[in-house]
């Protein structure tokens, strides 16, 4: 302060209040800002972990339990993941569909299997009760099974005519009239 305004300043007054006051306000602002963040990272946090478990993780885990129950035989193994939606969904059913047309495509085998045992049970019973010698030639002539009579009547042990061919014991006929007696020589 000057005494005149041509005179230099011989006093300075300064008027200040406690920075604790000053900053009262904008901390309490900062304080709230800082809560709602920690509220908002907390739940972010929580609904992360809700869908990675839920979402991802529980049907990742069912999605490989099936694939080894699978793997282990069990084709009635399914995820029940059939009403899921995404990757993980799509995922799920088409593991689902191939386990069911596994399961088919075995029972299918196992049929055809029981069916193919019954019929070689028929042949095998036919072959062997038969009192007429029964023989099987392939297209090239050649003995691919015989029954028990038929080698007798050839006077071969049963083994010993599997792999002949029909000249070789056919005294009556030679190659040439054998294969043009055949539709397909």
């Amino acid at each position: 302060v000057a005494l005149s305004e041509q005179e230099q300043p011989y006093l300075s007054i300064l008027v200040s209040i406690p920075e604790a006051v000053a900053f009262k306000a904008a901390d309490a602002v900062t304080g709230i800002w800082l809560g709602w963040a920690g509220a908002s990272l907390v739940l972010a946090m929580f609904l992360a972990w809700i869908v990675g478990r839920f979402g991802i993780h529980d049907p990742l885990v069912r999605i490989v339990e099936t694939a080894q129950r699978l793997g282990d035989g069990d084709l009635t193994a399914r995820s029940g993941l059939a009403g899921g939606r995404g990757t993980l969904g799509r995922l799920a059913q088409a593991m689902d569909r191939m386990a069911q047309s596994l399961e088919k495509d075995r029972a299918d085998l196992v049929t055809a299997r029981d069916a193919l045992a019954r019929e070689a049970l028929r042949r095998q019973t036919l072959m062997d009760s038969s009192n007429d010698g029964i023989v099987v030639i392939d297209s090239g002539h050649r003995i691919v099974e015989a029954n028990r009579r038929f080698a007798e009547l050839l006077g071969y042990e049963q083994d010993a005519v599997v792999g002949m061919l029909t000249w070789d014991y056919e005294a009556d006929w030679d190659e040439a009239a054998i294969r043009n007696s055949f539709i397909n020589p």
